[in-house]
């Protein structure tokens, strides 16, 4: 699930009418994500969930199965955000290929993951050749005392 201060920076990057991939979601994070948009569709990984139903309502449809093979059944140009919080190391190599062609043009990525000791100078070579770092954050890891990578916002080129 996000937590707090990830939904915070994330609000003023979703439009009310927004429609949001959710790729592997946890168990409240739809309806977390349903204060910013009235259009989710969700995936997860059937291992994490293992109740294949199929939920449908209040603007929010999920699917379980590997979100790498059901982005194929997303129709291009379809999505406002895809987000993602703690799932990006299921995406296999053609992820991001996948990803740039169902967002609309001025689509994104919005990720809460943990990408390291270090802000970002660049981001990884595979998600370059379609997307562009245009936001960050750092966060404290009080743990370990460092500051990590945290939060990014990588817009379709």
């Amino acid at each position: 699930m996000a937590d707090v201060e990830f939904l915070k920076w994330i609000k003023p990057k979703i439009k009310k009418h927004d429609v949001i991939l959710d790729l592997g979601f946890g168990e409240n994070e739809l309806s977390e994500l349903r204060k910013f948009s009235d259009k989710i569709i969700g995936i997860t990984d059937f291992l994490v969930h293992p109740r294949k139903e199929v939920r449908k309502g209040d603007g929010i449809v999920s699917f379980i199965g590997d979100y790498n093979e059901l982005i194929k059944q997303i129709p291009t140009e379809s999505i406002d955000v895809i987000f993602m919080s703690s799932s990006l190391y299921g995406a296999n190599k053609n992820f991001f290929k996948q990803a740039y062609r169902v967002l609309k043009p001025n689509g994104k990525i919005v990720l809460d993951e943990k990408f390291g000791n270090s802000c970002p100078k660049q981001i990884p070579k595979s998600p370059s050749k379609f997307f562009k770092v245009v936001d960050y954050k750092c966060t404290l890891n009080t743990f370990m005392h460092r500051y990590e990578w945290r939060f990014a916002e990588l817009k379709k080129i």
